[in-house]
């Protein structure tokens, strides 16, 4: 052991932290959870602490293991403890979960059957090896993508589930099939002598799990481990660090965490005890027996585990109709729904998974959520938590967070009874609010009204690691690190109140000491053009006050919302950069597209036709398209010639022939309408639908997939945009090349460079760690952020991370825009509301113009007028007509009179789509209709779609 560090260099190391830094960076043996708010000093604790550790003589630095989540990250807090020591460590484990499983699999692969000189493959390798067991057991790679399975397998190891217990806990077909395909994949890997980078960490927790000598040597090398962002820890990764600090009573168990977590009813909330009196649930004490349901109208007592209080400003307040009401925060989860029969409830119902039939005797909710879980992980479609409380068939109702309960709604009385909700009003609290923890049910009566308790939360592994560290470790010290150093306090004021709607935390308050700065500035616009012009308007003033472009990003939900922001920019002549991913024109997906228009008008473009011919797959190798393209360069024809006759093509195989012929038939039934004239956008659409692009990327059930086809629609919308524009101008022509051309400039632009910085876009999941002085966060509406899947599938908590995540990357200016409609994905305009994240801002530190007074305004039934669309490839308004169009019964009309109005029932025929008939007439100029080509439905805008009544 290296001598102590002299003690004036000791304090020289702790000058300048806050006492809670110091305390965190002085503590002792034994475990340690810091909570680290944005722009606390979390790194600064991290390499202070290790620092402080060698420096005291506690830790060599080869005892030290100090895990991030990037090598960068790594790497900058392996430099900053070698500056604060004055000499190198680099014997020191500072890396990647991913970097040290390696390291130790070096030395211990023999163990588990591999040579020490095993292969890493990346996801590309692990994709083909996928297919090539898809094509030893004769699956159809069309159903069974390889992405999709790879992605099925990957979430089964990061929860450390063999193919074997992958297995058991599915039963369809599609999840049966999945787990033979994991047995062949895991059995051809090993057979390679090669990992993927999921093995690596599962093989590491078995062999510490298999070896105990191995497991002492590890624990005996790493006296402390030290843990960054441990909130996105997996359940793989969790177990690996359990493993390596100790499990054992007697381990010193020295591991310090690091990370940001971020629901309760009303004070005097009486809640019903089990001997049938009432107490306010402030009075609710561990180890009383509360009332609970049990089950199928069986009520009885249950044991009250926790409790917790905390603080909040806002509240819901539920009415019934027979007098009972309750007040929570707008995120307590109640048991709410429409009463079976009405047309609400048998929509709803149609995605409900109903529990099985049988006996009253049910596990426990926490086993349920956990096979709750585990089918979520299985399938692809929305799995709904439901409860079933009363009995019979309308005794089932899905778990409902307070500010999601409408009127018309029913919910479980406390005899098990339903009763109605009359109203839900928002309220001011301002006061303690409380929850508590109920054994196995998990519910109570609260207010005469059974109610989830939501201290048990449905959260995934992920947050769930930092959440229970403290159960984890009994003895662990907890050290808070409230004081920001990148923030004002206005904005470190509106982060504390929109994370503070969260349930699933544990409760902080940022503050700073740097002054209040401005209000944070809340602008509602009329849709996503005029978005982007008054943020790229802002900035241009900014850039003329002396800001550099450097200072400021643009934060969105979804990289498809970059594309508007990304014109506009490039036509100011205003250089960016998008971080953490491409520029839309240059994504993968949106060549793809532009490739097909391409080839469509001109048929001599060889890049192009490569591009698209296997693009989605469908039986083109490289060896065919070689051939197709030499025979055409031979005969000196366009290879559009060349591959309409492939017969006439030397070598070509008849697979490859018969495949050849599909796609050319395709694409000339695609010319043809081309050549008629039809929009550009309705051109664009059928060439995605039925070159059956759209379909690949459904087929492979991933995010990102999903994705890349929200960008496709959003190219779409760019189309659109155009066909509009030239309709307005009669200088310009609607025709593909002309577009296309548009689109080059467009493109061509993004590649300037300039030396005076760049202004930053990316999307929220990216900023994390990152600092801006001046901050615009766009697209702040209902569906767009919070995210509509996110609604759907009851992880608005993690959205409102998200909005926390974007608040708190602002240094001293931040605005929040929404607009009032907005063409999302492609589809027709819609209204949007303001997300319910604006309307948890504290109004005092807020700026607000032309936005509603609160979230959930009817601006779309106010008959405010709307503004129709507005192009952005003319710079300016075009069409700047105001009024949405009237609606009576069902029937709507152009007020110009120049559309005709459509009725349901109607027949009509479409320039790309065909005959077709009217299902559904919208506020909006919005008309369904069914096509009888493909039975598809589509919602149009009436003004703007080639549609005409027959």
């Amino acid at each position: 052991m290296p001598d102590a560090a002299p003690a004036s260099h000791l304090e020289t190391l702790l000058e300048g932290l806050n006492d809670p830094q110091r305390q965190a960076v002085v503590h002792g043996e034994g475990p340690l959870l810091v909570l680290a708010g944005a722009g606390s000093g979390k790194t600064r604790v991290l390499t202070h602490r290790i620092a402080y550790l060698i420096g005291t003589q506690q830790a060599r630095p080869g005892e030290i293991l100090a895990i991030t989540f990037t090598n960068k990250a790594a790497q900058e807090m392996r430099e900053r403890v070698g500056l604060l020591l004055g000499h190198s460590v680099r014997s020191m484990w500072v890396m990647t979960f991913h970097a040290a499983c390696v390291r130790i699999l070096r030395s211990e692969a023999p163990r588990l059957g591999y040579t020490r000189q095993f292969t890493i493959y990346d996801t590309a390798d692990s994709k083909r090896l996928v297919k090539r067991c898809l094509d030893e057991l004769d699956l159809d790679s069309k159903r069974f993508t390889p992405a999709a399975v790879l992605h099925q397998i990957s979430d089964a190891k990061n929860k450390l589930r063999d193919p074997d217990a992958y297995k058991q806990l599915t039963g369809g077909y599609y999840e049966q099939t999945i787990g033979e395909v994991y047995t062949l994949y895991q059995s051809q890997l090993h057979a390679m002598n090669a990992m993927d980078f999921d093995d690596l960490l599962n093989n590491v927790v078995a062999v510490l799990e298999l070896f105990p000598e191995v497991r002492a040597r590890y624990q005996a090398t790493f006296r402390h481990i030290l843990v960054d962002e441990y909130q996105d820890t997996n359940h793989a990764q969790y177990r690996l660090l359990q493993l390596l600090a100790g499990d054992a009573p007697d381990s010193p168990q020295n591991l310090m965490v690091v990370g940001d977590d971020g629901q309760c009813l009303a004070e005097g909330t009486l809640v019903t005890m089990a001997d049938g009196t009432r107490r306010p649930i402030e009075a609710v004490a561990v180890g009383d027996h509360v009332q609970s349901c049990h089950g199928e109208g069986v009520f009885g007592p249950a044991t009250v585990l926790r409790t917790s209080a905390s603080r909040r400003r806002d509240g819901v307040a539920i009415t019934l109709a027979s007098g009972r009401c309750v007040v929570s925060t707008p995120e307590h989860t109640h048991f709410a729904g429409f009463a079976r029969g009405t047309a609400d409830a048998e929509a709803a119902r149609a995605s409900i998974i109903h529990p099985g039939e049988g006996g009253r005797s049910t596990p426990g909710a926490g086993t349920m959520v956990r096979v709750v879980d585990a089918v979520r992980g299985r399938t692809h479609g929305v799995v709904r938590h439901l409860a079933r409380l009363g009995a019979g068939a309308d005794g089932v109702l899905p778990f409902l967070p307070a500010r999601d309960v409408r009127p018309g709604m029913v919910m479980f009385a406390e005899d098990g009874a339903l009763d109605a909700v009359t109203s839900v009003g928002t309220v001011v609290l301002d006061a303690p609010v409380y929850d508590i923890d109920v054994e196995h049910t998990h519910n109570f009566v609260a207010g005469g009204i059974v109610t989830h308790n939501s201290v048990y939360s449905f959260r995934g592994a992920d947050i769930s690691n930092i959440l229970n560290f403290q159960d984890d470790y009994p003895s662990a010290t907890q050290v808070k690190l409230e004081q920001n150093y990148r923030s004002n306090q206005t904005i470190l004021s509106a982060a504390n109140a929109i994370i503070g709607h969260n349930r699933s935390q544990i409760p902080k308050t940022l503050w700073t000491d740097q002054g209040d700065g401005d209000p944070i500035v809340v602008r509602e616009l009329d849709d996503e053009h005029a978005e982007a012009r008054y943020v790229v308007g802002e900035i241009e003033r900014l850039v003329d006050e002396g800001v550099s472009r450097a200072e400021i990003a643009i934060f969105y939900r979804t990289n498809a919302q970059s594309r508007v922001i990304e014109d506009t920019l490039v036509r100011r002549e205003i250089a960016y950069q998008v971080i953490g991913g491409t520029k839309f024109y240059e994504r993968a997906e949106i060549k793809d597209a532009i490739a097909y228009l391409t080839i469509l008008g001109n048929g001599q473009d060889v890049v192009s036709f490569t591009r698209v011919a296997n693009s989605p797959r469908r039986g083109i190798g490289q060896t065919s398209l070689s051939r197709v393209i030499s025979h055409a360069a031979t005969m000196g024809i366009p290879v559009w010639e060349a591959a309409e006759d492939p017969m006439g093509v030397p070598g070509l195989g008849t697979a490859a022939v018969k495949a050849l012929g599909r796609f050319m038939d395709t694409m000339n039934g695609l010319r043809a309408r081309m050549d008629d004239g039809i929009p550009v956008g309705d051109l664009l659409e059928a060439v995605l639908s039925e070159t059956g692009y759209l379909e690949a990327l459904e087929a492979e059930r991933t995010i990102e997939a999903q994705g890349r086809t929200e960008n496709l629609q959003e190219l779409v919308e760019v189309a659109r945009e155009f066909d509009h524009a030239t309709a307005q101008d009669p200088e310009l022509e609607d025709t593909v090349d002309v577009f296309l051309q548009q689109v080059s400039l467009v493109a061509d632009a993004d590649t300037r460079q300039d030396d005076e910085g760049m202004v930053t876009l990316m999307t929220l999941h990216n900023a994390k760690g990152l600092e801006y002085p001046i901050v615009y966060l766009i697209g702040c509406e209902e569906g767009v952020f919070p995210h509509s899947r996110s609604i759907e599938e009851g992880t608005l908590e993690e959205e409102r991370r998200l909005m926390y995540v974007g608040i708190t990357r602002a240094m001293r200016s931040l605005t929040l825009t929404h607009a009032r409609r907005r063409a999302v994905f492609g589809g027709a305009p819609n209204y949007g509301l303001p997300s319910r994240f604006l309307a948890e801002l504290p109004p005092d530190l807020v700026d607000r113009q032309g936005t509603a007074s609160g979230w959930g305004a009817a601006s779309v039934a106010s008959g405010a007028p709307r503004p129709r669309a507005i192009s952005s490839w003319s710079g300016g308004a075009i069409g700047s007509a105001s009024g949405s169009g009237s609606r009576s019964g069902q029937t709507w009309g152009n007020e110009s009179g120049a559309t005709p109005s459509f009725r349901m029932g109607d027949d009509v025929v479409h320039a790309a789509f065909g005959d077709g008939v009217v299902t559904g007439v919208e506020s909006g100029g919005v008309v369904v209709v069914r096509f009888a080509s493909d039975g598809s439905e589509r919602k149009l805008m009436a003004d703007y779609a080639p549609i005409t009544k027959r």
